[in-house]
């Protein structure tokens, strides 16, 4: 009988567990056959790795960067009297109403395809209509393989253009601010960046042009009608001299005060319609100058200062306001939102058509204030065919002299505006800085 061999019972590790260097009886695997394993299926494995690094890597190439250039605007209304006002951009919904005109100015159709064609955006690769990335970029080879040209891709419908620009930028005031911050973002940073200093070139250039041109056509209204007047003061001063030397006597200041009183009450009425019909015709000459545009109107002073319209601003920044809240809550397709841009744009509408005619009521407030000028100039004819006959000399003389009152008052007021608007060339203006 022979002794059978006890099996060997398999080693511990440290831990208790069964070594891992040498097979035991159950039949454990060793770890070369798991490497001889490895090295039979290299090829499948690094297959496998290589397809999976192409495609990573074709998934990183369709991703196109997108880059944000930011500049913020310090602007500064100075404000100064204006022409036949004391009205003067001051108080929070006038300076509210500026900055919003400002922005909207900014975001104007007019200022963005000047940019689009001062930089050819038109072929720059923010507005293709091809797709961006790697795979969009094969998609741009001719049938040989070259790259297809820019300029043949380009779109060229200015529209469009300028919808695409708008979606890249945007423009807004800070609360309780002087600064108006613009962005803008795109796939070329170089690019980018001068779009941003282009909109910020275009706009001060703007701005400074439409001063120079309101200030200068002023002041050169201001200028002939100061001539015609002084000629007229003259004139009168002149015809006041003669008479006096002609009847051989003195002012008559002290002469029948009561008929004084009352026509010193029609010429006041008189001088005061002349001031009137004057003011409303430098604001009609002013309109006339401008292009007939709601960013050339926008601006204007007594614009900004009507009731109506600054209702309506404020109108339609509260929508503005909720739409905000709801892009929170909803996206863009949903009905709330699509309902309250529908609204918001009918507002922007209904602001434009006030300033529209606030504008168009100019040429009517200026033929209302000629006729009251002449209707007071009429009762004023019909007071001195009345009192000549009684008047006599001192009557005339009472007349010579209130003329060259009215004149030399009217003299004095259109220098004291001419001087002002001289002025306003440089200090009543909007201070801008980057």
């Amino acid at each position: 009988m022979q002794n059978k061999p006890y099996p060997q019972q398999p080693q511990m590790g440290p831990r208790g567990q069964h070594g891992q260097q040498h097979a035991g009886p159950n039949g454990s695997r060793p770890l070369l056959e798991y490497w001889h394993i490895i090295l039979r299926h290299k090829w499948a494995i690094l297959s496998i790795t290589l397809l999976c690094t192409i495609i990573g890597f074709f998934i990183a190439a369709s991703k196109t960067p997108i880059f944000q250039a930011n500049s913020r605007l310090l602007i500064v209304p100075e404000t100064h009297q204006l022409l036949f006002s004391d009205d003067s951009i001051k108080g929070g919904k006038q300076l509210n109403a500026f900055y919003r005109t400002q922005v909207e100015i900014i975001h104007s159709r007019s200022l963005a395809a000047e940019v689009i064609k001062e930089l050819n955006l038109a072929s720059h690769i923010d507005y293709l209509p091809e797709k961006s990335g790697f795979i969009g970029s094969l998609s741009k080879l001719d049938e040989n393989g070259a790259p297809v040209k820019a300029e043949k891709l380009a779109l060229h419908n200015i529209d469009t253009l300028v919808s695409m620009f708008k979606t890249h930028m945007t423009a807004s005031s800070e609360r309780n601010s002087e600064v108006v911050g613009i962005r803008y973002e795109g796939k070329d940073p170089v690019m980018t960046a001068k779009i941003v200093n282009k909109v910020v070139e275009v706009y001060i250039k703007r701005v400074e042009l439409a001063q120079r041109q309101s200030n200068s056509e002023t002041v050169q209204w201001l200028s002939e009608n100061l001539e015609i007047a002084r000629q007229k003061l003259v004139e009168s001063e002149a015809e006041l001299q003669s008479y006096q030397n002609k009847e051989n006597i003195g002012d008559s200041e002290n002469e029948d005060r009561i008929q004084s009183g009352k026509y010193g009450n029609i010429m006041s009425k008189l001088l005061a319609a002349r001031t009137k019909r004057a003011e409303y015709e430098i604001r009609l000459q002013q309109v006339k100058s401008l292009p007939r545009k709601i960013e050339a109107y926008q601006n204007l002073q007594y614009v900004l200062n009507n009731t109506s319209v600054q209702r309506l601003n404020e109108k339609r920044d509260q929508i503005a306001q909720e739409i905000l809240v709801l892009s929170e809550r909803y996206g863009k397709k949903h009905p709330k939102i699509i309902a309250a841009k529908r609204e918001l744009q009918s507002a922007i509408d209904r602001v434009h058509q006030e300033i529209f005619r606030v504008v168009n009521s100019i040429q009517k407030d200026y033929e209302l204030a000629v006729a009251q000028e002449k209707e007071v100039g009429k009762i004023y004819n019909q007071m001195q065919e009345e009192d000549r006959s009684q008047k006599g000399a001192r009557f005339n003389l009472a007349k010579l002299e209130r003329e060259v009152e009215t004149n030399k008052e009217l003299y004095n007021m259109l220098l004291t505006k001419l001087k002002e608007a001289d002025i306003a060339r440089n200090k009543g203006k909007i201070n801008i800085k980057v």
